[in-house]
């Protein structure tokens, strides 16, 4: 349901300013990948107004094309696999994934977000918008995203780009509007990311 994920341009994008100053020399241009172990991919929607229960994507990647000169002109995308939802309950994550009611992820294997515009609204922080492919239905989505870190890593001593983003979107947006409006058709997502050299 949630791809956005995403996620995760506008990250980098929305903090040209921060990256031009003394962190430039940290963060060089380059192609950037997601560490994996730092990285997560939740979202929440509201259960017939009872509750919000809180889904992860357990697998998820995200390739950055950062230009330290020009960060708006940086290139990002994320895939997400719909069939790592993961939400405690086995059956139900295989309902979420293969149902065609749901994420049908044997007919539509991947969820794919591609960062499109960027929009800074203060230091570190900004705007992204993006297009979010969910069963082969592609609309834009926005983020609001924060540059939590920009430096080299204290263990590693390669670069290190931390983001934090959240936002929303309607499932039925994307042929996922199974039991709306008793079960909610807004999707939150929250967005915890580490971006490493690629090697």
């Amino acid at each position: 349901m949630k791809k956005l994920a995403l996620c995760f341009m506008a990250m980098i994008l929305m903090t040209g300013a921060t990256l031009s100053g003394a962190a430039a020399s940290d963060v060089p241009s380059g192609i950037y990948i997601l560490e994996k172990k730092h990285a997560y991919l939740q979202f929440s929607y509201s259960h017939m107004g009872a509750s919000h229960p809180i889904i992860l994507f357990r697998n998820f990647d995200a390739t950055l094309h950062y230009n330290s000169g020009n960060a708006e002109s940086s290139k990002l995308k994320v895939t997400i696999d719909p069939k790592s939802i993961d939400s405690g309950l086995p059956k139900f994550d295989e309902e979420l994934a293969n149902d065609a009611k749901f994420l049908d992820a044997g007919k539509y294997p991947e969820i794919t977000f591609v960062a499109t515009k960027l929009e800074q609204t203060s230091e570190g922080k900004g705007k992204m918008t993006g297009d979010l492919t969910i069963k082969g239905v592609t609309k834009p989505v926005t983020l609001d995203v924060t540059l939590n870190k920009a430096a080299k890593h204290p263990m590693s001593g390669q670069p290190m780009l931390g983001f934090s983003a959240t936002g929303s979107f309607k499932r039925s947006d994307f042929g996922v509007g199974y039991a709306v409006p008793m079960v909610g058709d807004e999707i939150i997502m929250t967005i915890e990311v580490e971006f490493m050299p690629s090697a």
